[in-house]
């Protein structure tokens, strides 16, 4: 097996610090099209990686594999495109989810050409441990939480719609990274405001327009787009829309 990582992508445009790297921002870009799949290959391409947590997109050709292994943290795997096996005994196929619990060994092989994207949430250093306590959270906080473990589950099926609602299932919520789950009714959206962090979106099902910095793109399932950090942005459901957003901000000193 050939494991190749793909490097760092220069991205000059809105001359700010980088919090989340080697894709383009304010794009509405494929995810299968980020990471394709190489003939023997399984290849990685990292979003961002710190002391707490990792987000990175993989794919693997037919039969290739990643050995057991087993992570200090919760490990979130979600199905871009194709099938393969979580072990122990877990296939998925696009569109599913499997979150896996810090100190449980698993692995990952593909049935069929694969992608991924791959989350995994740490306890984090000291500092984030005592900064949850301050706030009243407890250590539960620092992982994932508000989903099924060791279940594969339709990722888009953990929230549900409302009519004339927006509805939110928070899974991290913590000073560098906050993870969470919306649905969108149609019609329905959020106004222009500007966040502290990158947002990583991923569309799992319909259709928004999403506006950044004066400028509105369509947004359908499989897209993502990263909205920049402190850019004004607005998110508004075309159709009835559930996405993942990821929010990377930089960590508190």
């Amino acid at each position: 097996m050939e494991v190749k990582k793909s490097g760092d992508c220069q991205d000059g445009r809105l001359n700010q610090e980088k919090k989340m790297k080697n894709t383009e921002k304010n794009q509405v870009l494929s995810l299968a099209e980020q990471i394709p799949v190489k003939d023997g290959s399984v290849v990685s391409l990292n979003l961002e990686s710190k002391g707490g947590f990792e987000i990175s997109l993989y794919s693997f050709s037919a039969g290739e594999s990643i050995s057991e292994q087993v992570s200090f943290g919760d490990t979130f795997y979600y199905v871009i495109q194709g099938e393969g096996n979580f072990g122990p005994e877990k296939e998925m196929k696009a569109g599913e989810a499997l979150l896996v619990p810090h100190g449980t060994p698993h692995w990952s092989m593909a049935k069929t050409g694969l992608q991924i994207l791959y989350i995994q949430v740490m306890k984090g250093n000291e500092t984030e441990k005592d900064t949850g306590k301050e706030n009243g959270k407890g250590e539960n906080d620092m992982f994932i939480k508000n989903f099924v473990h060791n279940e594969v589950v339709e990722l888009a099926e953990q929230v549900q719609f409302e009519k004339g609602k927006i509805v939110s299932k928070s899974l991290v919520q913590r000073d560098d990274l906050t993870m969470t789950l919306f649905a969108f009714d149609e019609g329905e959206g959020v106004s222009t405001h500007a966040a502290a962090g990158d947002a990583f979106v991923v569309v799992l099902e319909g259709e928004a327009a999403i506006t950044v910095d004066g400028v509105t793109k369509t947004a359908v399932k499989g897209q993502s787009i990263i909205m920049p950090a402190n850019i004004p942005h607005a998110v508004k459901a075309v159709k009835p829309y559930k996405m993942l957003l990821v929010v990377v901000k930089e960590e508190r000193n």
